[in-house]
């Protein structure tokens, strides 16, 4: 099962899903929260990383539309501004985490995850 990344940074996008592949792990990527669910519902993900800020849709309204899908699958937030992360958190992301944490830290925090 593919890992899911939606961010609109393309070189944190680019970075994260080298990380991935890396290690073996099929990445979808979209820049586009709008289609998120989208793929989300098509591609049947193993675990989605989702940023806090972007355009069109922002983390929070993403996150409960894929919690009221699946409240199973791992999403773990990511932001540069640490004082949403405890917010997004509360709301039902699994993880939240700094976008300043070196990608292998992000692949390993979602590999390891049960």
């Amino acid at each position: 099962m593919p890992v899911l990344i939606i961010n609109n940074d393309s070189f944190f996008l680019h970075t994260l899903r080298q990380a991935f592949e890396v290690q073996g792990h099929k990445v979808i990527v979209s820049k586009n929260s709008s289609i998120a669910s989208q793929l989300f519902l098509l591609h049947k993900p193993r675990a989605v990383i989702l940023d806090v800020f972007m355009e069109n849709k922002d983390g929070f309204e993403l996150l409960k539309e894929l919690r009221n899908v699946c409240k199973k699958t791992p999403i773990i937030a990511v932001s540069k501004d640490d004082r949403y992360l405890r917010a997004i958190q509360k709301l039902g992301a699994t993880m939240a985490l700094p976008k300043s944490l070196e990608p292998k830290h992000i692949v390993n925090m979602v590999i390891l995850h049960p």
